[in-house]
Order: structure tokens, then C-alpha cells, then sequence
């Protein structure tokens, strides 16, 4: 369980990692969108003499702007393959999870059973030993009316074994 656990928190801490980088991106995007948007307007003012480096610092920023939303999409697709295995992971955790319910239920019930036959032995013990004691007396009483003097004082009681 503390497997799942564990994967759940790595999934958990990449997932949001992602969302960060993927949060950094869209920023870089924005950033770098803004700065074309200056530079083209810095372009089009005539008094600016260095156009030329500006044109290829836009053109920079352009290339920049396609890797880093080839990034995203790259990041987009990590993400979806992460959803995709935290569900994975929660079908699973579900399984175990009832999975462990039935051993618990098992567990139970194998104690359950333990303490009755336990119970169910003190009770026929109990009752061996009243049904011997209760034997006995009246088997004593009966030899003793059945039995002359002579054969009391020979055979003075019987004892019932718990065999």
C-alpha cells in the first residue's frame, strides 16, 4: 500500500513540476511575444538606425517562441501520459484497497471461529465435569442401597474418569 503511496506522491510532485515548467513556458512565451511586439514597433519608427539587428533579434525571438511551444506540447503530451498513469495507479489502488477489505473480513471471521470453538470447548468441559460429578454421586447413592454392609465397607464409592 505504501508502494501506491509513494508512486501516487511521485506522480503527484512530477505532475506539478510539469505544470510549473509548462506555467514558465507560457510566461517565456508572453514575454518574448511582448518583446516582438516593441521591437516591430521600434522597427517601424524612423528613428531607429540599428533595424537590421533588431530584424534578427525578432527573428531570434520567432525561433525561440516555435522550441519553446514544441517544449509545451512536449510537456502537454508528458502530462496526459502522467494523467493517464496516476488513473492507472487509482484503478489499482482500488483493487488492493478491496482486496485488503476481504482479507481483513477473512481475518475477522478466522478469529471469530477461534474464539467460538474456544468458547464451545470451556462449555463441554464444563458440562463433562458436572455430568461426571453428578454421575458419580448417583451412582454412590445407588451402590450404597444396593450393597449390604460388607460390600460398602469393600467398594466404599465410585469414581467415573474422564474417559
Amino acid at each position: 500500500m505504501s508502494g501506491i503511496r509513494d508512486q501516487r506522491d511521485d506522480i503527484r510532485t512530477a505532475s506539478e513540476s510539469l505544470l510549473q515548467a509548462y506555467a514558465r513556458c507560457n510566461s517565456d512565451i508572453e514575454t518574448a511575444c511582448a518583446k516582438v511586439e516593441e521591437l516591430g514597433k521600434k522597427i517601424g519608427s524612423p528613428e531607429r538606425k540599428d533595424a537590421a539587428d533588431l530584424e534578427t533579434q525578432r527573428r531570434k525571438l520567432e525561433n525561440d517562441i516555435v522550441t519553446i511551444r514544441a517544449e509545451m506540447s512536449k510537456l502537454t503530451d508528458q502530462i496526459a501520459i502522467c494523467k493517464s498513469k496516476l488513473d492507472q495507479l487509482r484503478e489499482q489502488r482500488k483493487l488492493l484497497e478491496r482486496e485488503q477489505r476481504i482479507k481483513d473480513e477473512l481475518s475477522l471471521r478466522a478469529t471469530l471461529a477461534e474464539e467460538t470453538c474456544k468458547a464451545l470447548r470451556t462449555i463441554y468441559e464444563e458440562f463433562t465435569n458436572e455430568m461426571r460429578l453428578k454421575i458419580t454421586a448417583e451412582a454412590n447413592i445407588l451402590l450404597s442401597k444396593l450393597l449390604d454392609k460388607e460390600g460398602r465397607e469393600t467398594l466404599r464409592q465410585i469414581v467415573i474418569d474422564d474417559d
